[in-house]
């Protein structure tokens, strides 16, 4: 066999990702095997016939629904029958009902000696590994392990986010302080394992207490802390009274015990936390709000207002 005898498809179809190359007005000269297979995955024909129809009115027609990824092929595609760039590349999910994946685009331009595009060359690359890794790590980064909520790093990431942004007017958040009262005794007592099992419980009734969007983090030990968004003594109040609802209902079983689980809660709503520029005076101080419910006794809650 002489070279001559190997086809440009022939070369496409050892290629694992999809790949249509097109003419610069977007007419499709030919597709390769992996693109055939992944269009029948996803419901296309078998007999479908890809050559001669259009890959920049797909595009376009995506455009004009609102999608931003058929938006970044389409003025790519465009860019290089402009001779203004010399490839292009672009991540986008592109999910079934059964699995969420991931592809990169990679398009390069096909020149003649007038340096005129005359084919483009278009790569779909499953990239799904690698972005489940990527979240993976990401998740590993913010997340704590034990109870699956936010972490401390990420609470003071977000936090500084917070205050800049009110800082500009664009947002108001109040803060929450969880702290469980008396969990050395439960650790010493119990053993870690049911320590962790408060830990897990008391963040699974703070989520169940918030409203979509507020943040609920671990900053460390026993200590919990919400980030609510939105402003008014009225509308802390209402999340507070949940979780404490839930705090004062939370009962462990433990063999043939019921341990009952008692909380201090510190609040400092939107009107002191508008005027805190630093997220570690804000901790300081919801912090001192959580201690003085302490001082109090158990179950109580403490709001600063000022």
């Amino acid at each position: 066999m002489n070279d001559s005898s190997i086809s440009t498809i022939d070369v496409l179809n050892t290629l694992a990702e999809s790949v249509v190359v097109i003419k610069p007005d977007g007419e499709i000269i030919l597709v390769n095997l992996s693109w055939e297979n992944f269009a029948v995955e996803n419901g296309m024909p078998r007999s479908y016939k890809w050559t001669g129809t259009n890959y920049l009115d797909a595009c376009k027609m995506a455009v004009d629904i609102g999608d931003e990824d058929a938006k970044q092929a389409y003025d790519g595609i465009q860019r290089l029958v402009n001779n203004e760039v010399e490839h292009y590349e672009f991540e986008y999910p592109c999910h079934s009902l059964n699995d969420n994946r991931w592809f990169m685009q990679y398009a390069r331009a096909i020149r003649n000696e007038a340096c005129e595009c005359t084919a483009i060359v278009i790569s779909h690359i499953n990239i799904t590994d690698r972005k489940r890794l990527e979240n993976k790590l990401m998740e590993y980064a913010i997340k704590d392990p034990l109870t699956n909520i936010f972490n401390r790093r990420y609470l003071e990431l977000k936090l500084q986010e917070y205050i800049s942004q009110n800082s500009e007017k664009e947002s108001e958040f109040s803060l929450i302080m969880v702290d469980v009262d008396q969990f050395k005794k439960i650790n010493d007592r119990y053993g870690h394992q049911v320590g962790d099992q408060v830990l897990i419980q008391i963040a699974e009734n703070m989520r169940d207490s918030v409203n979509l969007g507020d943040l609920v983090a671990r900053y460390g030990g026993d200590e919990f802390i919400i980030c609510v968004n939105g402003n008014g003594l009225k509308n802390i109040r209402q999340i507070v009274d949940r979780l404490t609802e839930k705090l004062r209902n939370f009962n462990l079983i433990i063999g043939d015990r019921t341990l009952q689980i008692k909380s201090s809660i510190g609040v400092l709503p939107s009107e002191v936390t508008s005027s805190v520029k630093d997220y570690n005076e804000l901790l300081r101080q919801v912090d001192n709000a959580m201690y003085s419910s302490k001082r109090q006794g158990t179950s109580q809650v403490t709001i600063l207002t000022e």
